[in-house]
């Protein structure tokens, strides 16, 4: 090269058509871009595979062949949560659907059924939230790994009939904010969870008192796009009813005695 290779540039694109010497995604290449250097490959318009190139140009602005470097998924559409619901936990299937308010060992005999649509990346976290009336948050994880009773994960790809046990991993981010992430076993030839049913059971509420809560759950596919937000009441009652007394109005004594009756 007879220009000088401290001032060679590059430009990473998602485009093959050889960029001009004024777009502004050249940099050069002994410049500390910290990662930016790759904001000039802009996302196609629409989900899918799309390929990233290179391209370099010398200080007198001749610009090189590209140069494909590898075949990356763009996926910027989060998942859609229909709707959540409890049903039986021994009837884990689409159509199976019951409301309950009960007590938290009842709940323990229930499930979270979670109807979603996700093409592309497949669901990788959950984050569950329960708020009591005053909208403060008393739990923000009821996942337990406990052996005895500890909390399940099942799928259901859509159309089919065959559930499919998860693990499960609680996690915390860089922010602090704590999630589970869903994890499909290595003996399953499964690549991604996408559309169908989430199932989850044994989830655990620890509350001193009883109280009307909102479980709210989002999930986030595996590009960390968040899904809108659904919610579901979760009733919390383990006090018995009290009898303080009878009271019995207009009581009518009748006595069946040859045809008459008597009042009191």
């Amino acid at each position: 090269l007879a220009s000088d290779v401290s001032k060679m540039k590059w430009l990473f694109t998602t485009s093959s058509e050889t960029p001009s010497a004024s777009d502004s995604g050249w940099s050069y290449i002994t410049q500390d871009t910290s990662g930016k250097v790759f904001s000039s490959a802009k996302a196609p318009a629409k989900d899918g595979p799309a390929s990233v190139y290179l391209f370099l140009m010398d200080d007198m602005n001749n610009i090189s062949e590209c140069k494909e470097l590898d075949s990356v998924y763009f996926d910027n559409t989060a998942a859609n949560v229909s709707t959540i619901e409890w049903i039986p936990a021994e009837t884990m299937t689409a159509d199976a659907k019951i409301t309950v308010n009960s007590t938290s060992n009842q709940y323990m005999e229930k499930a979270l059924r979670i109807p979603f649509n996700e093409e592309y990346s497949g669901v990788k976290r959950i984050i569950l939230d329960i708020k009591n009336e005053r909208g403060e948050s008393v739990s923000t994880n009821p996942f337990d790994s406990s052996e005895s009773n500890g909390t399940e994960v099942y799928y259901l790809k859509e159309g089919e009939s065959d559930l499919v046990k998860l693990n499960w991993e609680n996690k915390t981010d860089s922010e602090g904010k704590k999630f589970t992430e869903l994890q499909i076993p290595s003996d399953l030839k499964l690549e991604n969870i996408t559309s169908g049913y989430l199932f989850i059971k044994n989830l655990h509420f620890k509350m001193d008192s009883d109280a009307i809560l909102t479980l709210s759950l989002n999930l986030y596919d595996a590009a960390l796009n968040e899904s809108n937000s659904k919610s579901i009441s979760l009733s919390y009652d383990n006090t018995a009813p009290a009898i303080e007394g009878i009271e019995i109005n207009d009581l009518i004594d009748s006595l069946p005695y040859d045809g008459s009756s008597s009042k009191k």
